[in-house]
């Protein structure tokens, strides 16, 4: 008995049906800026933990987040196999919705017990929100099969998801968590149900089963470890200026205020560019238009070093121009990576039944450049003699200005060069 051939991925979606599919993408943008810049201070201010302590707990469940995700990849394809993809998003809603609500919605708790409680619910939070997101990432492999017409799956998606980031960094200031916990569980229940109703349904292996296998078999396939080492790679490099942002901006421009200003600005330059990637991926590749935003983010970064020590104005001025410019960068950095591991996922006949594994790992990686870029920047900036909140002028600032613009240059041009290095694993696209 012969195994049944991979059915073709979906083509010609109409643009109701790609809505449909990339709606899920704003509940899952949604989430990031409360739990990872919002959640530290409220449970420092409102429950009395140390910083020392939330750092701990933070980085223990984000360590067993990221080591997980490679198993949930695996669990999403058994589930693909049989219910499909559908079940497993809806199973992740009440997850993510319930600990979410938990985390900011907390009753008064001593110490210790608040402790486990933020430790137990972000456990809760992030096992919702990686098979959500598995399997959801997994589902829009099988949508699309042509290079172009992947990019535009992927931006869809992530087009959603920064609208959900812009949702998230506005609602908590303006409404309050338990209204913010409200329109999560609400924006979760109607995204998954138009997904699951409205998104055409990859077909069904007939088998029902899937082959036993290793969840390290990406690894084994052509092209998936030089990508996935460009894309930490990159990331990391994408994730130092994110996180050494509101030091460079308050103490070295001197333009605190502008802080939330400015991160709009580069996630609506960000969302604003996908289109404009996706039509360039058409036109001359995914690989090349990927390098192409690499050139353009060191180019960026490179004239970030020179605006410490100009007037404030100008300083301001020229930083806003710096975070369109790498907003547009971002808008590739989103795209055309996934667009890219999709092609190889579909290209080793895997599309049906090992899109979990792929994104499981994939997702280790995203989370894995996380806590590199905090482990490598925080330590090194100090080191370097800066101390937040250190006056103009100050000798630790040229080390926060070098760190903040030039070590993502240097980053940028190792992903490229590999990128290079790699693109006849990528021929394909």
């Amino acid at each position: 008995m012969t195994a049944a051939a991979p059915a073709r991925p979906i083509s010609g979606m109409s643009p109701l049906a790609l809505a449909s599919y990339g709606a899920f993408g704003l509940p899952l943008g949604f989430l990031a800026l409360p739990l990872y810049v919002t959640l530290p201070d409220f449970y420092a201010r409102h429950h009395g933990l140390g910083l020392a302590l939330i750092g701990v707990l933070l980085l223990v469940s984000r360590l067993a987040d990221a080591f997980a995700d490679p198993l949930i990849g695996r669990w999403v394809d058994h589930m693909r196999a049989g219910k499909g993809y559908g079940t497993a998003i809806v199973v992740s809603v009440p997850l993510v919705a319930c600990g979410f609500a938990g985390l900011f919605l907390a009753p008064p708790l001593e110490p210790l017990a608040a402790s486990a409680w933020l430790l137990g619910l972000l456990l809760l939070s992030f096992a919702g929100f990686s098979l959500g997101s598995i399997a959801y990432h997994a589902w829009g492999v099988e949508l699309a099969s042509a290079p172009a017409a992947r990019a535009r799956v992927v931006g869809v998606r992530e087009g959603f998801g920064l609208a959900g980031m812009l949702l998230g960094a506005l609602v908590p200031q303006f409404a309050g968590m338990a209204a913010t916990s409200a329109l999560l569980a609400a924006l979760l229940l109607l995204t998954s149900a138009w997904l699951v109703l409205g998104t055409p349904r990859p077909a069904t292996r007939p088998s029902g089963r899937v082959a036993p296998a290793s969840w390290l078999l990406p690894l084994r396939r052509p092209g998936f470890s030089p990508l996935w080492s460009v894309f930490v790679v990159n990331g990391i490099a994408s994730a130092i200026p994110a996180t050494l942002m509101p030091f460079f901006v308050r103490d070295a421009l001197g333009a605190g205020d502008w802080i939330g200003p400015l991160l709009a600005l580069y996630m609506v330059t960000g969302a604003a560019a996908i289109p404009i990637w996706v039509w360039l991926a058409g036109r001359i590749g995914l690989a090349r238009a990927w390098l192409a935003s690499m050139a353009l983010a060191i180019v960026t970064f490179a004239w970030a070093f020179f605006l410490p020590g100009q007037p404030p104005e100008a300083a301001l001025l020229g930083f806003a121009v710096v975070c369109a410019l790498s907003g547009i960068a971002l808008g590739a950095d989103l795209v055309i990576p996934a667009a890219l591991l999709a092609g190889i996922i579909q290209r080793a006949g895997d599309a049906q039944s090992r899109g979990g594994s792929y994104f499981g790992l994939w997702n280790f990686g995203a989370k894995l450049t996380l806590a590199l870029a905090a482990g490598l920047a925080l330590p090194l900036v100090g080191l370097l003699g800066y101390v937040p909140g250190a006056p103009a002028g100050a000798g630790g600032l040229a080390g926060l200005a070098a760190t903040y613009c030039l070590l993502p240059c240097l980053l940028k041009l190792a992903a490229g060069a590999l990128l290079w290095r790699s693109r006849a694993a990528l021929a394909g696209d």
